[in-house]
């Protein structure tokens, strides 16, 4: 009896955290029907023989399985045979939709195989890996079990031993510690360890930001990755040159800066009190390093635009260092720099292959925040405060990342409290979740004024026949605007104006005229063309932007379907990123591209780059005088001189239409309230930025 009741605790714990995923589908498919193999018990350790040599223990015991657990996109997966081999529980499987329904006594759940959403009493549960058949058994992640009932999780790397703590044993053994309290008082109180599951209680101070870029591999370079988009808001590594709250450019790891007369170099006066995680002084040599072996290797977001316009660097001393410019850019340099991390010379010039370094070295900088720990199996990263920071010591001891795969999943760690802000580079949560989040009252929604682009076409100038302006403006008035908008902004989002840039971008003008849906006159002037062949759009795939760019890009495709233009979604890129970046940026081989741009994309050049066949751009346009407005942006030597320029990229935007707006808005970056005080907002990237590193106060 007391083995029973000790399995049911379990059973509970797992029903909750994994939508009780039962092991394969019984035998019986009517009502009441309970798992087939109820009387096949007492398995032994030898009967586990994992390939991957992961082993499982519940409250210190092991548990037996007769399909070896497995692991699976960084999550180890674990079967309930032996659970439901010792508890019984009406069961029902349902063949068509492939899901079960367990009951037991007031508790119901159901989970559908190939899903990465439970229901638990009709309440949803996402799981990071959907529910698996293997060898007739149904797995779910473990991790799972730490995020529901307050259950700690913990790893030993190098046992492969995944260890589960239900709150109920982790209340009893501080129980035999403390001897204060009963067992009935602490069980009630969740865990308080992250749901990453470090294994020890929280620190005095812990802030936990939820990510959608993925963490692998552990690589600072990897453009697909976390790593890069951490190091833009100034967290591990540093640059030298920040922007402040209102995204004005100040000093960094450079105290101040001098411009020459014509504008094709900058003289950097570094601060000397800086040093690298391991002790060693950032000097002018890391600084020269830095740029020439980011052009070496073609790395870093901040050489993408500037590269083609940088010529070298010189040491004047171990503190002074020049950058030389092969044009007057540096307006949009500064910029580029203030998104662009230093690395060490001494890590890094040994390197060769700079993508496939993933030594844990890779990750030392001179940032206020250290890394410290990566745990794959949890998707979580651990940092800790730089306490010899040459700016003094950052408010919060310990920052966790912890990457899940879609909104669905961020939006709902954030509700139940697992993180406490959503952050990612240009990536804010979609106004479309904005009711589900406002009505928790300790969640702050984080809004601020778009600078980015959330979606927007750029039309190909090599085809047929989107090189046609007639093309161009038909496909302006065949898009339903106030759709898009609904379905990726909410109340969040607007028309968008000709101009492409937001108002919230220096430089706007206003009087530029709002995009207009006129089926009618699209079909108009479709009329003069002659379209024989079907027009292929091109999602972005971007980790954490796919699923939204592809189903603009079929929103876009049905509207285009409405006034005669057969347009197809591109199939080849999809869940290929890399193979997107290909023929978007390198072959440049589309019709129509559904993208997004980035706040930086925006506030560095007006968009232009994505648009314009010009060094640096990604884009096909290439006449005369949008260079010329272009050139009037990134040339210019001060913030009148690239009003004017913005002032007139607008205007050529509203007449030749190289790439269209879909939606303005206004972005969400929502925080939680209830531990913190102190949260800065950052213009158009939400309050996880290294300001508000140094301002939060625990509640």
């Amino acid at each position: 009896m007391k083995r029973c009741k000790k399995f049911l605790s379990i059973l509970l714990v797992v029903a909750v955290a994994a939508g009780l995923v039962l092991s394969g589908p019984p035998v019986h498919s009517q009502a009441g029907a309970t798992s087939p193999d109820a009387g096949q018990r007492g398995l032994i350790a030898a009967d586990i023989p994992s390939e991957h040599g992961v082993t499982i223990h519940i409250d210190g015991e092991l548990l037996a399985c007769d399909v070896p657990p497995l692991i699976e996109e960084g999550r180890t997966l674990v079967p309930l045979r032996a659970l439901f081999n010792n508890i019984g529980a009406q069961v029902e499987w349902e063949e068509e939709t492939r899901t079960v329904t367990a009951v037991k006594g007031d508790l119901t759940v159901r989970v559908t195989v190939g899903s990465s959403l439970a229901h638990v009493s009709d309440k949803p549960v996402a799981l990071d890996v959907p529910a698996k058949i293997v060898n007739g058994r149904t797995l779910i992640p473990v991790r799972f079990v730490s995020e529901s009932l307050g259950a700690r999780v913990t790893w030993d790397g190098a046992k492969r031993l995944v260890s589960v703590a239900t709150a109920a044993f982790i209340a009893k053994e501080s129980e035999k510690i403390a001897g204060e309290k009963p067992t009935e008082e602490l069980a009630e109180k969740p865990a308080t360890t992250p749901s990453g599951g470090g294994g020890a209680p929280l620190p005095q101070k812990e802030l936990v930001l939820g990510t959608l870029s993925p963490l692998d591999p552990l690589n600072l370079f990897s453009s697909d990755g976390a790593w890069e988009r951490i190091c833009s808001t100034g967290f591990s590594h540093l640059h030298l040159v920040r922007f402040d709250p209102d995204l004005n450019v100040i000093p960094c790891v450079a105290e101040r800066w001098e411009v020459s007369p014509d504008g094709k170099s900058i003289k950097f006066f570094l601060n000397k009190n800086v040093k690298w995680h391991d002790g060693q002084e950032v000097t002018a040599e890391d600084v020269k390093f830095t740029f020439e072996y980011k052009l070496k290797h073609l790395v870093g977001t901040d050489m993408c635009t500037a590269e083609p316009f940088f010529k070298d660097a010189a040491v004047v001393d171990k503190y002074t260092v020049v950058l030389n410019l092969k044009e007057p850019v540096v307006m949009m340099l500064l910029k580029e720099l203030a998104i662009g991390y230093l690395i060490p010379k001494h890590i890094w010039e040994n390197v060769n292959e700079p993508l496939k370094y993933t030594d844990k070295r890779n990750m030392i900088g001179c940032g206020p925040y250290i890394f410290e720990d990566y745990d794959r199996a949890a998707q979580t990263a651990t940092f800790r405060a730089n306490h010899n920071y040459f700016q003094g010591r950052p408010s919060v001891e310990t920052v966790k990342i912890k990457y899940f795969k879609n909104f669905d999943h961020v939006v709902l760690a954030l509700k139940k409290g697992e993180i406490d802000a959503v952050s990612d580079y240009s990536m804010p949560v979609p106004g479309s979740y904005a009711p589900a989040l406002a009505s928790d009252k300790n969640i702050n929604l984080g809004e601020t004024p778009g600078l980015q682009v959330p979606a927007y076409l750029g039309f190909s100038f090599k085809n047929h026949p989107t090189k046609e302006k007639v093309f161009r403006e038909a496909v302006s008035y065949a898009i339903n605007y106030e759709n898009i908008v609904r379905s990726i902004c909410g109340k969040y989002g607007e028309v968008p104006g000709k101009g492409l840039i937001p108002p919230s971008m220096p430089g706007f003008y206003p009087s530029v005229s709002k995009l207009e849906y006129n089926p009618q006159k699209a079909r108009q002037l479709l009329a003069s063309l002659n379209i024989k062949e079907p027009v292929y759009v091109l999602p972005q795939t971007r980790p954490g932007k796919e699923e939204i760019m592809v189903r603009v890009a079929e929103m876009i495709c049905g509207q285009l379907k409405e006034v005669g233009i057969d347009a197809r979604i591109d199939q080849e890129v999809i869940g290929n990123y890399s193979k997107w970046k290909e023929k978007a940026w390198k072959e440049r081989d589309f019709s129509i591209l559904v993208g997004h741009m980035t706040v930086f994309g925006v506030l560095g050049d007006a968009g232009g780059s994505y648009l314009i066949d010009y060094p640096g751009g990604y884009g096909t346009c290439a006449d005369q005088k949008y260079v010329e407005a272009y050139e009037k942006v990134i040339y210019a030597k001060d913030n009148s001189e690239m009003k004017e320029g913005v002032k007139e990229m607008q205007y050529y935007h509203a007449r030749e239409l190289p790439g269209i707006a879909l939606a303005w808005d206004t972005v969400l970056y929502p925080f939680r309230t209830d531990k913190f005080d102190g949260w800065i907002m950052q213009r158009g990237l939400g309050p996880v930025c290294y300001h508000t590193l140094f301002n939060l106060k625990q509640k």
